[in-house]
């Protein structure tokens, strides 16, 4: 196990999310681990919740990628700024599946300590996954 905190989060993306390798999550992420997506939900998310979650967007996405297009590494805070694309083919927040494909973007944040990730903000742009979905759609005012 690394202490390096960018090695670390690199395997979340690499391996946890692109290979699928949902198992290392037990090794990189702490027990006590505190995870935040869109803080404005209020949420917080366990390791056991966050593989979940992980799990629920292969079955929707079963081509899910994700790129990194730029690292920002200080002390024990890594963050990422991300794209990602999947074709949308199982239900995914209660949508049943479009065949469309997404494209989404977004930045965590994460704070690594002792080789283990042990808090975690993602902020992405929901809105614009639900409307390329055509879930939602939205209205502009002219004017």
């Amino acid at each position: 196990m690394s202490n390096n905190p960018k090695a670390v989060v690199e395997r979340f993306f690499y391996e946890a999310i692109n290979e699928r390798k949902l198992e290392i999550l037990e090794d990189i992420i702490a027990p006590d681990f505190r995870g935040n997506i869109l803080e404005y939900e209020q949420t917080s998310n366990t390791r056991e919740e966050i593989t979940q979650m992980l799990a629920g967007v292969f079955v929707a996405f079963p081509d899910y990628q994700q790129v990194i297009h730029d690292w920002i590494v200080e002390g024990e805070k890594v963050v990422a700024r991300w794209t990602t694309t999947g074709t949308h083919q199982g239900v995914y927040n209660g949508i049943a599946p479009t065949g469309k494909v997404i494209h989404e973007h977004g930045i965590d944040i994460f704070r690594v300590v002792e080789g283990r990730i042990v808090a975690h903000w993602v902020e992405l742009d929901v809105l614009g996954i639900f409307q390329q979905m055509e879930a939602v759609t939205v209205h502009r005012s002219e004017g």
